[in-house]
């Protein structure tokens, strides 16, 4: 999920009610509405809610491999393809599908591109590496902070995976090498950063059993737990304003 800048309406991938193909879609918060805003055959997934709000930025699944980086206004409107990147979306382990993130001047996306994190120029669709992960890991899930000088990101080997943190020149070129903030044989998904900047919130834990957790930016530090209900919960998402937080839980069929 991806809310809008006034918290009001929330972006997520659905199937539909037939269940027949992904989609991008707007719900209002409190009436129920729904618009969707993609009709591509295609599976489209990940989207991210531009900070003035004018764009919404998704990633579309391409037949011969990898994933369309695209923008559409969130009223519904022509498409814009930005980039093309490796990742791809996978329904069977969705907390593992890639994702993208705003630069808060709405200048860049950082997205996932093989196994490094890279950032896309929203005007031209450049792109420019910032994270290069010793082999066999990859890094994926960027999170900028609310002033764009910090980006968080998940740097995995397998499931498995740590919190890490690098620190962004004003440019958003990388100084120095990522810190690890937190991490442990569990599956961290999916980092988010608080309003205030001063916490980040992310999806820890195992397939079946994976809860919310917060981290102290500042770190490393011990993470804590967020309550919320059911169990096996992924990829949160907090308006700008903090008064509500999204995300999505996943269920099992009996077979």
């Amino acid at each position: 999920p991806s809310f809008s800048p006034d918290g009001n309406q929330v972006a997520f991938s659905w199937n539909g009610e037939k269940q027949d193909n992904f989609d991008i879609y707007v719900l209002m918060i409190g009436t129920g509405a729904r618009l969707r805003l993609t009709q591509d055959p295609a599976t489209d997934y990940s989207p991210a809610w531009s900070p003035d709000g004018r764009h919404m930025a998704f990633l579309r699944q391409l037949r011969q491999g990898g994933s369309g980086v695209f923008l559409v206004p969130p009223i519904g409107g022509p498409e814009r393809k930005l980039a093309e990147i490796a990742g791809s979306f996978h329904p069977e382990i969705v907390p593992l599908s890639p994702r993208l993130a705003w630069s808060p001047d709405g200048q860049w996306l950082a997205a996932e591109d093989k196994s490094s994190l890279v950032v896309i120029s929203t005007e031209g669709g450049e792109k420019r590496e910032l994270t290069s992960p010793p082999p066999p890991r990859r890094d994926r899930h960027p999170s900028f902070s609310r002033d764009g000088r910090t980006l968080v990101f998940i740097r995995y080997a397998g499931y498995a995976g740590d919190l890490y943190a690098v620190q962004l020149t004003q440019d958003l070129r990388p100084v120095g090498v990522p810190q690890r903030l937190a991490g442990d044989r569990r599956m961290p998904v999916a980092p988010g950063w608080t309003p205030r900047g001063d916490e980040i919130v992310f999806s820890w834990g195992y397939f079946g059993n994976s809860g919310l957790w917060r981290i102290a930016a500042a770190g490393p530090a011990e993470a804590r737990p967020v309550a919320v209900p059911g169990v096996d919960v992924y990829h949160p998402a907090l308006s700008r304003q903090g008064a509500r937080l999204a995300y999505v839980q996943w269920h099992y069929d009996s077979d």
